[in-house]
């Protein structure tokens, strides 16, 4: 079973940008959830690559489009970083599933009608 999370964590060291949000989190998120959630990760996925490939494949449109139609704040993108990089495994990871950190509309401010088009991009 794939672990369930859209990931919103970035790497240290750069301003997060629409172009580079996705692979940053995607990063990060992937080796937070090997170190917090070892078991279940290690039933998803075979190493931290396939982890990192299988997120970019299953979130890539979906960033994409809100990249596209709305718009993008790197401080609340930096605030959120620094939120889910304070929280220890208790309080970043709730019954296997990610917690609520930060939320993605923190990052990106979109109409009620791009949020509805761009997650048309998940299925």
């Amino acid at each position: 079973m794939r672990f369930p999370f859209i990931p919103l964590l970035l790497l240290v060291g750069c301003t997060p940008t629409p172009a580079n949000f996705l692979a940053k989190s995607s990063e990060i998120g992937c080796s937070r959830y090997e170190e917090c959630e070892k078991a279940s990760f290690e039933d998803a996925y075979t190493d931290h690559g396939d982890c990192v490939e299988e997120t970019l494949d299953d979130y890539q449109d979906y960033y994409d489009c809100l990249a596209e139609e709305c718009d993008f704040d790197p401080k609340d993108a930096t605030d959120c970083l620094a939120a889910v990089r304070a929280d220890d495994c208790d309080d970043l990871f709730n019954n296997g599933e990610f917690a609520d950190s930060c939320d993605i509309t923190d990052i990106y401010e979109c109409s009620d009608d791009d949020w509805f088009q761009c997650a048309d991009e998940l299925f």
